[in-house]
């Protein structure tokens, strides 16, 4: 599968901590509305229009004016790309203010893709709803990785903190014979996952649990629905400090629940460990996390420094940025006798 991604976004990302969650992602997008039409009311194209916006986000200091634009004035003429949009095209009333509405929400820091209602995730369209927290790029090659390691004998998997179901939703739909829990201490992440999971087809296949794995009773209801062959975790992670430095789209619309991982960002990373071994199949389960950048070592330690765990260290896994990313691990089957 070919994305469609913004080549400047690559080659413009810092590896900094406030950028590994920035929220102006336009890697990719697609999205499909019907195509407006109404009275024209000026003499106005959609190119005049378009650079009336970027002018405007600029004079703003709006992150990626451009590709803000672009993408607001494709989807509000119901297309998926901007080169999709015929520029020439009059502005109608409708039109017009279809712009000046969702462009007004962007000028107020909103997300872009809180904005459209929609992000694509590898090839799944998923509906977005402020305040679930955003899949990132990252977030894909987990689900990739997580994939491309799938052995045939596996048949069901855990997905902790699933927020939009993402990653629940692109695995179930490329492995038709597995089945799938996933979990949020959200309840709107629970609700947008299972409308996700309906709308691409897979909520037989899926169990969406509203709760929070730092509580024995919410463990004691997962381990009832495994063991798992997999869990798959993208946990909160961010540090207290590097929560202060977060862009504003981050910090003041999405949910810190998604994102704040405590002093060293560890957490809720330190209890998915705690809890893995009693929630994984005996001997071969194998657990993913996506992590801070320098988080797979801290991982790394606590497993070698707490055998008790039951848990050993696999493999780290860099990101499109060539930072380590993903940690990689497997139940070592000595939980108890160490």
């Amino acid at each position: 599968m070919i994305l469609l991604r913004f080549l400047n976004c690559h080659l413009q990302k810092v590896f900094s901590p406030k950028n590994q969650l920035k929220s102006s992602l336009f890697l990719h997008a697609g999205l499909h509305k019907k195509t407006f039409s109404g009275i024209c009311e000026s003499n106005d194209t959609v190119k005049d229009q378009l650079e009336h916006y970027i002018a405007l986000f600029r004079t703003a200091y709006i992150p990626e004016p451009e590709s803000s634009a672009e993408l607001i004035t494709a989807h509000a003429m119901g297309k998926k790309m901007i080169h999709e949009v015929d520029f020439s095209t009059p502005v109608t009333k409708i039109l017009r203010s279809r712009l000046k509405e969702m462009c007004s929400k962007r000028l107020e820091r909103v997300p872009v893709q809180y904005i459209l209602g929609e992000w694509d995730f590898h090839d799944l369209t998923l509906e977005m709803r402020p305040p679930v927290l955003i899949p990132r790029p990252e977030t894909e090659e987990l689900a990739s990785h997580v994939l491309s390691h799938w052995d045939r004998g596996y048949h069901t998997f855990l997905d902790i903190g699933c927020g939009t179901g993402a990653i629940s939703i692109y695995l179930l739909k490329q492995l038709p014979l597995v089945k799938a829990v996933a979990i949020d201490i959200s309840e709107q992440a629970c609700n947008l996952t299972q409308n996700n999971a309906v709308r691409h087809g897979v909520h037989h296949r899926l169990k969406v649990v509203h709760g929070d794995i730092m509580q024995e009773g919410t463990v004691a209801e997962l381990c009832k629905n495994g063991p798992y062959n997999v869990i798959v975790s993208n946990p909160p992670y961010i540090t207290t400090e590097e929560m202060k430095h977060l862009d504003t789209e981050v910090f003041k619309y999405e949910d810190h629940n998604a994102l704040a991982g405590g002093v060293d960002g560890l957490h809720v990373i330190n209890q998915i460990l705690k809890i893995a071994h009693q929630l994984l199949c005996p001997g071969h389960g194998s657990l993913w996390l996506e992590v801070g950048l320098t988080q797979t070592r801290a991982i790394q330690s606590a497993i070698e420094d707490h055998p008790d765990l039951g848990l050993v260290y696999r493999n780290a896994f860099q990101d499109f940025t060539k930072r380590d990313r993903f940690a990689h691990l497997g139940v070592n089957g000595l939980r108890g006798h160490v």
